[in-house]
């Protein structure tokens, strides 16, 4: 029998970053994991060098601090690292896995057309993205109550031992949530993850509409446009001063 594609092979990414807006976030660690489906999981896990100070309310939430990233790699590198790593996974046929994959995938696109790399969209990459945020709301739209990393591992019973507020351990839960999903879900795991990828830019437009409406019936501002967009936000140009 073959296997589906949730029992093959899934790369996971995550990325500690300094803030929690794509447009201005820089990475302080990332993990790139390939699990095999089999209980075999590789890792590559580094700090990064922001070049920028790490604000203390970042620093509150993944614990990572400026002398922590002393004498890592500098962002400017690893971010030519990071598109090419995405890029060339996917051509070896590998989906990718993230928890709300487009911040992570903004980010990486950002700095590294920044800093002079050809971006993921110049190459028109089409994935796969399986991203465990737009599959999980598709998939239960209506329940309530956190949908936070850790609330997904408790809704899908996914335990690590390690769970904690890092990339590595991050990069591996989103994966096992998505196992969990297809699995669960027909309707998920029947697809192919090309067809999921080309599925998710609509289903996260309505679920950003949805969400919108809901900010705009409360008199609350609405969800900017630029925010809409998947696997990538559309970039916000800031004038120079």
């Amino acid at each position: 029998m073959i296997a589906r594609w949730y029992d093959r092979p899934l790369v996971g990414l995550d990325l500690e970053t300094t803030g929690p807006d794509p447009q201005t976030a820089i990475p302080v660690s990332y993990a790139v994991i390939l699990d095999r489906g089999t209980g075999s999981i590789s890792v590559d896990s580094q700090l990064v060098d922001p070049g920028v100070p790490i604000p203390q309310e970042a620093t509150a939430v993944h614990g990572i601090t400026d002398a922590m990233v002393a004498g890592a790699t500098h962002v400017a590198i690893t971010a030519g690292y990071l598109l090419g790593m995405v890029a060339r996974l996917s051509e070896q046929g590998y989906p990718i896995v993230a928890m709300n994959g487009s911040f992570d995938l903004t980010i990486i696109e950002r700095l590294a057309v920044e800093h002079g790399y050809q971006g993921l969209r110049t190459i028109d990459w089409q994935g796969p993205l399986l991203d465990l945020y737009v599959l999980d709301k598709q998939v239960d739209r209506y329940r309530k109550g956190s949908r936070n990393l850790g609330a997904l591992c408790e809704h899908y019973g996914v335990s690590l031992a390690d769970r904690g507020h890092d990339a590595r351990s991050d990069a591996v839960a989103a994966v096992l949530c998505v196992r969990a999903i297809a699995r669960k879900y027909r309707q998920i795991g029947m697809r192919t993850p090309a067809e999921l990828h080309r599925l998710q830019a609509a289903w996260r437009r309505e679920q950003v509409k949805s969400l919108s409406d809901y900010f705009v019936d409360k008199g609350e501002s609405a969800i900017p446009a630029h925010e809409w967009s998947w696997p990538f936000h559309d970039l916000v140009v800031t004038p120079e001063q």
